[in-house]
């Protein structure tokens, strides 16, 4: 849901719209979402978003049955890196498709090439 709304945000508010400009800013915002999901961002840590990504990651630890369970354990901070980590690999593919929904098809974040690349 987030990544929704961070892509309909963008779109709404990005000058070039029409342009693989914003493209790159939801990509950008999707690498972001990425390592604040994984507990990479090196730039801005959030207490409050730390700590609720902590509740969720324990909430989906809780649901998940051996030998998963003790793989996927939480660090000695209550971090669960390693699922998190899963968890993004595994749904990656669905915050692409939720950040992007309202791009238009025609900004293109590629650049079409020759046939000879």
């Amino acid at each position: 849901v987030t990544a929704k709304y961070e892509g309909e945000s963008i779109f709404k508010n990005h000058p070039n719209k029409k342009t693989s400009d914003v493209c790159t800013a939801l990509a950008r915002s999707f690498a972001d979402i990425g390592d604040i999901v994984r507990g990479r961002d090196m730039f801005k840590s959030n207490e409050d978003v730390e700590k609720g990504l902590k509740v969720v990651f324990q909430k989906i630890h809780d649901k998940l049955k051996q030998p998963a369970k003790s793989y996927y354990n939480a660090d000695e901070k209550g971090n669960y890196y390693k699922l998190r980590e899963a968890w993004w690999t595994a749904n990656r593919d669905q915050v692409w498709e939720a950040i992007t929904y309202k791009a238009p098809k025609d900004a293109h974040y590629f650049l079409k090439s020759s046939p000879d690349f």
